[in-house]
């Protein structure tokens, strides 16, 4: 199986301009973590929640997030994976890279899509699905609660 099958499709994107007060709303609205940079059609960073956390303060319980430019604060080293990319594949750059996300790409390094943890968690829970016949595409491993506690 490969990452077409289970990226989402709709990206909303920004650009190296835009500012990160909109990153946050768009966070917000969609409940996304994870918006790709782009300049023309080629991807140039990517921003998370957590880098609007690290450059926001909180006051009084609220966050605020200055106005800065998304090209400042985003991740220029994205990792990204080929449409043709296995889900295996996808979810080893993912744990290798300690990444949530993996931007989809074509030949041309155009965004395709993106494949997101929550994606990975979708694939587990319709597993039992007909298009999904046989083993899961990765590997996992669940260590039991107390054999986690001695360990930890």
């Amino acid at each position: 199986m490969n990452v077409k099958t289970t990226m989402t499709k709709i990206v909303v994107t920004l650009q190296e301009d835009d500012c990160i007060k909109d990153a946050n709303h768009i966070m917000t609205a969609l409940r996304c973590r994870h918006l790709p940079v782009i300049r023309g059609k080629e991807i140039v960073g990517i921003v998370s929640d957590r880098d609007l956390y690290l450059h926001s303060t909180l006051e009084d319980g609220v966050m605020i997030v200055p106005n800065m430019h998304i090209g400042k604060i985003m991740t220029t080293v994205v990792r990204t994976c080929d449409e043709k990319c296995s889900v295996s594949d996808a979810v080893s750059i993912m744990l290798n890279n300690k990444i949530d996300c993996l931007p989809v790409t074509n030949q041309s390094g155009h965004l395709l899509g993106i494949v997101t943890s929550t994606d990975l968690m979708h694939l587990l829970l319709d597993s039992e699905k007909e298009w999904l016949m046989g083993p899961l595409p990765f590997r996992y491993d669940i260590k039991s609660l107390h054999n986690y506690r001695a360990t930890a």
